[in-house]
């Protein structure tokens, strides 16, 4: 028994200094390896964001903001920067959110554009998360104290992906599409946009579009934001996103439901009649919320009427 003991304390001891050594291998010899994907984006956008010290625009969301919105036709419009921080469905509503906590300062306007609002507020895709975050010190902030765990149980997945991408010498390499960072302009706008539309109807025939669901978890820490936000003596907005229109798409009614139901969940104001941001497949391409640049000008257009309308009832 005292000989399978101590066998055992060996074996947790050597997996513990091999653990060790592959993590100070990961940081101070492998670094950094995806800050030419599409994740190294929120490196740039986060500066952006923190560089900024007078009332400004932040649009926060997942990709239907980083491929929807024409960030300098706003700014243009209201005299304000505009910091685009949409990003990827695949880290979760509460990393957006929390992204925007980084520097929200008095007179800012913070406008969410999520395209739905029943998640379980956790990071769905933790080696997503783990891609943009890495050792970026800068961006460790968005974390919180709940994520720690699952990001922790992914960190040896990470570490051992990471290693493979750099033994094959492909760290921080960019790629000519629309996924790498290259392809976002200064205000966090995805700019390069191939307008082949051959694979639109594709795109919604394989998928199911259904009107947004509102749960409490979602509602809960929206209003608790909101509270944060108003402290800082700025103002949080919910506004529409784009919705693909065609054979096949949910009835007008149920976008009108779910509306009546987030306005009845919300402390802050819902700017947008959603029903408005209903869009024909042509503007599509990629996914279903990613727009082509005629479905991102008329969507900012939108969004630029609906603030219009919203600050003339202020």
């Amino acid at each position: 028994m005292k000989k399978f003991v101590l066998k055992g304390l060996l074996l947790i001891g050597i997996c513990a200094a091999i653990s060790v050594v592959a993590a100070f291998s990961s940081i101070y010899i492998i670094g950094n390896v995806h800050e030419g994907d599409y994740t190294g984006c929120m490196i740039d956008k986060v500066q952006r964001l923190e560089s900024i010290h007078q009332p400004k625009i932040i649009l926060v969301g997942n990709s239907n903001l980083s491929f929807g919105i024409h960030s300098e036709m706003i700014e243009e419009e209201f005299g304000m920067p505009v910091v685009n921080l949409g990003f990827h469905g695949g880290v979760g509503n509460a990393f957006h959110e929390n992204v925007a906590r980084i520097n929200i300062e008095e007179g800012d306007i913070v406008i969410v554009c999520h395209s739905n609002y029943s998640d379980d507020n956790t990071i769905f895709d933790i080696m997503l998360a783990w891609n943009t975050i890495e050792y970026h010190s800068d961006l460790w902030k968005i974390l919180r104290t709940s994520d720690i765990p699952d990001m922790a149980g992914g960190y040896p997945k990470y570490v051992f992906e990471s290693a493979m991408i750099w033994v094959r010498g492909h760290a921080n390499m960019t790629n000519d599409s629309c996924y790498s960072r290259s392809a976002f302009n200064e205000y966090g706008d995805v700019v390069y946009k191939p307008e082949d539309g051959s694979d639109i109807y594709k795109i919604f025939n394989d998928s199911t579009i259904t009107a947004p669901q509102v749960n409490d978890v979602c509602a809960e820490r929206l209003n608790e934001l909101n509270r944060t936000i108003k402290g800082k003596g700025a103002t949080l907005l919910i506004a529409g996103y784009p919705i693909g229109r065609g054979e096949g798409s949910p009835p007008e009614s149920e976008y009108v439901s779910f509306q009546k139901d987030l306005e009845a969940a919300m402390d802050c104001d819902v700017i947008s009649n959603f029903t408005d941001y209903f869009y024909p497949y042509e503007y599509f391409y990629n996914t279903t919320l990613h727009l082509t640049e005629q479905g991102a000008t008329v969507r900012t257009e939108q969004l630029i009427k609906d603030l219009h309308r919203w600050m003339e009832n202020q």
